[in-house]
């Protein structure tokens, strides 16, 4: 985040895919929530699954400062219990997740700011 963003508040989004590894076992029921917060106090991320099927390509967006298309449902679920399910994946498939990150105005400098996002699921073996 630059000086100028942080002074007048900005958001920012990014896609990430949450692949399944494993050679031949389904990722089954898989949940995602921030683990962890942002360790800065003047800003927040929120977290959506993608438009994009398993396996799928979300469409691309004009800029960091632009909203996916159509529009998601961001939220901070914080627990498991309170997570985003996420369809099963396949092995060697992936699922699409957004991150928003949103810096308040007059935002503090924080070197290494940083947060964690945890998925867990199951396998029949």
């Amino acid at each position: 985040m630059s000086g100028d963003e942080a002074s007048t508040g900005d958001a920012e989004y990014r896609c990430i895919y949450i692949h399944n590894n494993h050679g031949t076992l389904t990722l089954l029921g898989p949940v995602v929530w921030v683990s962890s917060p942002t360790t800065s106090v003047d800003d927040e991320v929120d977290i959506a699954v993608g438009n994009s099927a398993v396996n799928g390509t979300e469409t691309a967006i004009l800029n960091e400062s632009t909203a996916p298309s159509p529009t998601l449902t961001f939220s901070r679920p914080s627990t498991k219990g309170t997570g985003l399910a996420l369809s099963d994946i396949p092995a060697g498939q992936h699922r699409a997740l957004w991150v928003r990150r949103t810096v308040n105005a007059n935002a503090s400098a924080v070197n290494s700011n940083a947060y964690t996002l945890r998925v867990e699921g199951e396998t029949a073996a």
